[in-house]
């Protein structure tokens, strides 16, 4: 009980500190939700659309149903991550929606990951024999507040899909909270010690997992804090400790690992989608980790946002040169992280937390680039480290410690309150992220957006033809200047529209594409489009499917003969319309499309061919894991109904 004495002991010697210290916490968790509420009035945006757009699918069918679709078809990975898609459910199940209580909620969950940080922080603290119960309560408080305001979570708290990385930050902390509890445990009561550990770790690993895969780094961040700071704090190691760590802590990770290796040959034909190489990428985060630390460490406001496809990507070690300064800086503070694990745990702490929660995303697996979130958890350690350090450098006053920290608080509180503030007001913060970022074609695509949604068509179309000056090779610019001519109800010039045929036949694509053909199609047919002709239209949609690129593009080819499909199903040429959906579903089989063809057959009274096809909706009404059917009533619908009909054909 020794261990357990002291630590009840060091944390009720005066309760005072407990007590201004609590006062502390709820005052900064107060101020964080004050600076974040200008924030809460901002919209949806990009990723957002198509992850929650199915909360409107299927009105008709009972709530249950309902749920179990929307949870059950998440698309943003193999799991689908229905624990985070369940939470957006209890917020609205309905679609369109308001992203106010989306993003409350958000903000919500920042202030419990903070909380829970707090208590994590201060259980490490209190086992630190060389800290005072002042300073490690006040190590805790001042990292959690620096990580609650920085201005790098703004864009993880307010963007509402990435609640899916606020949850999965959440059982990762809950499941370190649980070990740490479990590990001081252990050593006076083995069984309970265990089964405590045991039992967060798999529970908060399970439920991280369910809401973003990030949550298998879990045991990473375990071994990270025991090799350093539990072990630095010369915490005594338990019998079968060994036994115990290699079942829930290493296995996982050998796992993760065989999962990396037999998947790899899938992951190179992955990047065939992308305009950067496995190897490209990997010499490029090098650059990305080190531009996330500069960001840590110097909080601003200015160059933040979610557009950030302008980062150069390295070609080599010296294209640009700072690849390999990076690389060099990475393997260096790494070592160093190593060799003095026994002497400066708190540093080899912040760099194998930090390096240990990019590992997923920033390494072999074809993710783009840069994004601010992949730090939301990352960021802790180095955060630690710096307040540690403050506090425990014999050339610093106490006092100062607690005034520089106050005024880095500050600093972070300032600048988020300028990203909130900036959020709601799209326009203003599409217009800054576009000059910001001023080569970043999804800055430029956004601004215009924002405009084209107040009626600025002019602006929209500045935005658009800079983007087409700064990337000639872009498919999407082109045929959005077309997009936003007939939005303004002007006449397309038929020389101008000749002339962008050969850069749609071989330029870059991007998902932006079919979405802008798609808006010209329905403005087209509903006589907006002036100076257009319908075999012009199906021509840009011809030199885009015989562009080079769209051959690893499978739902960009799918959707691009979706929309022709329309396009001649309009006209009721449904045989032609028939043919480009068989050809859509060759490159994305999925029940949306099986559905449509069943349409098109049944407008063609071709009964038999309709009820093969609802067979083959059924055969993809499948979860990729679970293996269950989500739309069966809606698919038993349309089969009863083609049924119905071609017991009224064959009577006539």
């Amino acid at each position: 009980m020794a261990l357990l004495n002291l630590l009840s002991l060091r944390s009720s010697t005066n309760l005072a500190i407990p007590l201004l210290f609590g006062i502390v916490v709820f005052t900064l968790l107060a101020i964080t939700f004050a600076i974040y509420w200008p924030g809460l009035n901002s919209d949806f945006l990009l990723d957002d659309f198509p992850n929650l757009e199915p909360l409107g699918r299927a009105v008709e069918n009972d709530s249950s149903t309902r749920f179990k679709y929307f949870i059950l078809s998440g698309s943003s990975s193999f799991l689908g991550r229905p624990l985070s898609l369940a939470t957006f459910w209890m917020n609205d199940q309905a679609w369109p929606s308001d992203a106010w209580i989306f993003k409350y909620t958000n903000v919500l969950l920042h202030l419990l990951v903070g909380t829970i940080l707090v208590w994590c922080l201060s259980l490490l603290c209190l086992t630190d024999k060389k800290l005072t119960h002042k300073n490690g309560l006040a190590i805790a408080i001042i990292t959690s507040g620096m990580w609650l305001l920085h201005p790098l979570n703004v864009s993880t708290v307010l963007y509402v899909v990435q609640r899916m990385s606020q949850l999965s930050s959440l059982f990762i902390l809950l499941g370190l909270l649980g070990y740490l509890k479990g590990r001081i445990l252990v050593i006076e009561n083995p069984v309970k010690g265990y089964l405590l550990m045991t039992s967060a770790i798999s529970v908060a690993g399970a439920l991280g997992v369910l809401s973003k895969e990030n949550a298998a780094l879990l045991p990473i961040f375990i071994l990270s804090t025991e090799y350093t700071l539990i072990r630095g704090n010369n915490l005594p190691t338990p019998r079968g400790w060994g036994v115990w760590s290699f079942f829930m802590l290493i296995s996982p990770v050998l796992l993760l690992v065989g999962w990396h290796v037999t998947k790899f040959s899938t992951l190179v034909t992955w990047y065939n989608v992308r305009s950067f190489s496995m190897t490209e990428r990997l010499m490029t985060q090098t650059r990305v980790l080190s531009d996330y630390v500069g960001n840590i460490l110097i909080p601003r406001r200015i160059g933040t946002g979610v557009h950030q496809d302008d980062f150069i990507v390295s070609t080599s070690l010296t294209e640009p040169v700072t690849t390999l300064v990076a690389l060099v800086a990475i393997f260096m503070v790494v070592g160093f992280a190593i060799a003095l694990r026994s002497r400066l745990p708190v540093f080899s702490f912040a760099v194998f937390w930090f390096i240990g929660g990019h590992l997923l995303e920033a390494g072999i697996i074809p993710l783009e680039i840069y994004f601010e979130h992949r730090n939301y958890l990352p960021m802790i350690g180095p955060l630690f480290a710096v307040s540690y350090g403050l506090f425990r450098l014999p050339i610093i006053n106490a006092r100062f410690s607690y005034v520089f920290t106050g005024f880095i608080i500050a600093v972070c509180g300032f600048a988020t309150w300028q990203n909130t503030t900036l959020w709601r007001n799209a326009v203003l913060m599409a217009e800054v992220w576009a000059d910001e970022h001023p080569y970043s074609a999804r800055a430029q695509q956004f601004s215009a957006d924002q405009w084209a949604k107040i009626g600025r068509i002019d602006r929209a179309k500045q935005r658009i033809e800079k983007l087409a000056t700064i990337d000639p090779n872009n498919t999407s610019a082109p045929i959005q200047i077309i997009q936003l001519t007939c939005l303004q109800q002007e006449s397309v010039d038929p020389i101008d529209f000749y002339a962008i045929n050969n850069t749609l036949e071989s330029g870059s694509l991007d998902f932006a594409v079919p979405k802008s053909v798609d808006s010209i199609a329905k403005l087209f047919f509903e006589n907006k489009c002036k100076g257009l002709k319908q075999s012009d239209l199906l021509n840009l949609i011809h030199a885009l499917l015989h562009n080079p690129n769209t051959r690893y593009q499978p739902k960009i080819l799918a959707h691009l003969h979706y929309i022709r499909a329309q396009i001649h199903a309009r006209n009721g040429a449904f045989k032609l319309a028939s043919d480009d959906v068989r050809h859509a579903l060759t490159h994305d089989p999925i029940v949306g499309l099986a559905l449509f063809q069943t349409s098109l057959l049944l407008a063609q009274q071709r009964h038999d061919e309709a009820l093969r096809s609802i067979e083959l909706a059924k055969r993809l009404d499948k979860h990729p894991v679970l293996d269950i059917p989500l739309r069966s009533e809606e698919i038993a619908e349309w089969e009863d109904f083609v049924k119905q009909k071609q017991g009224k054909d064959f009577n006539k």
